[in-house]
């Protein structure tokens, strides 16, 4: 018995790809080619797809500040609109004219949120690979991006290890300082959800007000208490207050 072929339509390719990035789009590109017997099409746009998702992360990686966050999604979301349009569009709109089944919305969503993860695993191995501004004290280190310089990188380092937490026998801590506008940021890594503790909230409270105090002259500081993703989960402000 011969299955009948299942198509994605052109605004399933464009919503996979808005959601999972140029792989999904060109995964279901393939997927529609060997439905239609085109095998070599297939592999084509999956390579292509494969190949888009590579560029599009390492122009993410060298983009110059200030580039909108929403402009590249929707670039590459209308440039494969565009391209299903052309490749498939009139085969597609043939098929399901004549009663042909579409392809699955449920499948259309898992595509989409596996090209995400795929995205933020590459995104990630080249944050990794790139060369970043460092100042390293026994096993920790403070990285400097963002606007902020290695003076205030230094000032970090030579706080942390005054007041005890960098040390021969500390755990490596990574802190990374950046000036986006006014207030410099130090964010940490914080693990066992410790934003939820009022004990390591008041010490980060601590820490952030007497850095402004002794190292920046009382100069605003926030102190980013992030998880493992670098997404601050609670911003504290020197002189008092926070951000859930």
């Amino acid at each position: 018995m011969i299955t009948a072929p299942r198509l994605y339509s052109v605004g399933q390719i464009t919503g996979a790809t808005f959601l999972g990035g140029p792989l999904s789009g060109g995964v279901l590109l393939a997927l529609n080619y060997r439905a239609l017997g085109e095998p070599a099409r297939a592999l084509k746009a999956l390579v292509a797809g494969a190949v888009a998702m590579v560029v599009l992360v390492a122009l993410i990686a060298v983009l110059p500040e200030g580039v909108p966050n929403g402009v590249i999604p929707v670039a590459y979301t209308i440039a494969m609109g565009q391209i299903a349009h052309s490749l498939q569009g009139a085969r597609i709109a043939q098929h399901l004219e004549a009663g042909g089944a579409k392809g699955s919305h449920w499948r259309t969503a898992g595509l989409g949120c596996g090209g995400l993860v795929v995205f933020f695993v590459l995104a990630m191995a080249v944050l990794l690979a790139l060369p970043q501004d460092k100042i390293e004290v026994y096993d920790s280190e403070v990285i400097w991006e963002d606007g902020a310089t290695e003076e205030q990188a230094r000032l970090v380092a030579d706080y942390m290890t005054d007041i005890g937490v960098f040390g021969p026998e500390k755990n490596g801590i990574t802190i990374t300082v950046a000036q986006p506008d006014d207030a410099l940021q130090l964010q940490f890594i914080i693990v066992d959800l410790g934003w939820e503790d009022a004990g390591k909230v008041a010490s980060f409270q601590t820490i952030g007000d007497d850095f402004s105090e002794v190292a920046l002259e009382g100069a605003p500081v926030e102190v980013w208490m992030c998880n493992d993703f670098m997404m601050p989960r609670k911003v504290l402000y020197s002189g008092g207050g926070e951000e859930p």
